[in-house]
């Protein structure tokens, strides 16, 4: 496999990552500020 895509590949990994550990903590926080879990969708 070329280079170039093996660091796509994990970047890709990485930003899936980071967005899969931002969602609870976005949820929460909307949740506390007076939101429901319709506005986090």
């Amino acid at each position: 496999m070329r280079n170039g895509l093996k660091i796509l590949i994990i970047a890709d990994a990485w930003a899936n990552l980071a967005l899969g550990m931002i969602g609870p903590i976005y949820a929460i926080f909307v949740g506390q500020i007076g939101g429901d879990i319709l506005d986090v969708g």
